[in-house]
């Protein structure tokens, strides 16, 4: 499983660094993308099974305090925990060959649209 993480990160990385370059943080693009498929795939499973409304956070209410409560019970405990399990000079330093990359990032397009399409069929259900 943490090969398959530190996969999924580097294709963020190595993309973001070759379409934004190296000042605009690509490490911290790569995780935060990472996360934000893989809170689609949570919020997808929670309303599937119903049990959005037993989260904290992700009850009806105001807006500020759920993105906070979100933030801070789901978000940020494990953005700090994938960083600990894929540090930034293990992403730099890790290589692959080009056609794995290219499967790679071919895997996860197909990934994100399949999980955009799945949320959407639960949601509209």
């Amino acid at each position: 499983m943490r090969q398959l993480i530190r996969f999924v990160i580097f294709i963020f990385y190595n993309y973001y660094k070759e379409v934004k370059g190296e000042e605009d943080i690509p490490y911290f693009w790569a995780i935060s993308s990472s996360l934000t498929i893989l809170y689609v795939n949570l919020v997808t499973l929670f309303e599937f099974f119903h049990i959005v409304q037993i989260l904290p956070g992700l009850q009806p209410g105001n807006k500020i305090e759920r993105l906070f409560l979100f933030s801070v019970c789901y978000y940020i405990p494990v953005y700090w925990m994938i960083r600990w399990l894929s540090p930034e000079k293990v992403i730099e330093k890790t290589t692959y060959s080009d056609d794995r990359i290219i499967k790679g990032r071919v895997f996860v397009l197909i990934y994100i649209i399949l999980s955009v399409i799945v949320l959407g069929i639960v949601f509209l259900r």
